[in-house]
């Protein structure tokens, strides 16, 4: 397997032990009562950062980590490294954004 890969498997499980030890810090201070809007904002994003990383982490434990959820290709071992939960590649990426905004640009119109 490439290097690169097995370094993204790293790098997402770390991002999961951190992204839960954040969550769990966050859950903590909530539980106080001593949380502000900031706090509660910050754990909303959390939960869907852990959310997205255990979906990976369910991708490695079947064997289509790595491969884009769209078009079925390789993603790039070094995209996977910066966003060890990317589920697209960046080709497959572009192209949705690029209709997200055009979605946008006509609902303003």
């Amino acid at each position: 397997m490439n290097t690169t890969l097995e370094q993204a498997k790293v790098q997402l499980e770390i991002e999961h032990q951190f992204t839960a030890r954040t969550l769990q810090s966050l859950e903590q201070t909530i539980q106080a009562g001593v949380a502000n809007w900031s706090d509660r904002s910050l754990w909303q994003k959390t939960r869907g950062r852990l959310h997205h990383i255990e979906q990976a982490q369910a991708r490695v434990n079947s064997g289509c980590y790595g491969l884009c959820r769209t078009c079925g290709r390789a993603i790039n071992p070094e995209r996977l490294t910066l966003v060890p939960y990317a589920e697209v590649c960046m080709s497959c990426h572009g192209k949705a954004v690029r209709h997200q905004l055009h979605n946008q640009i006509q609902s303003h119109n």
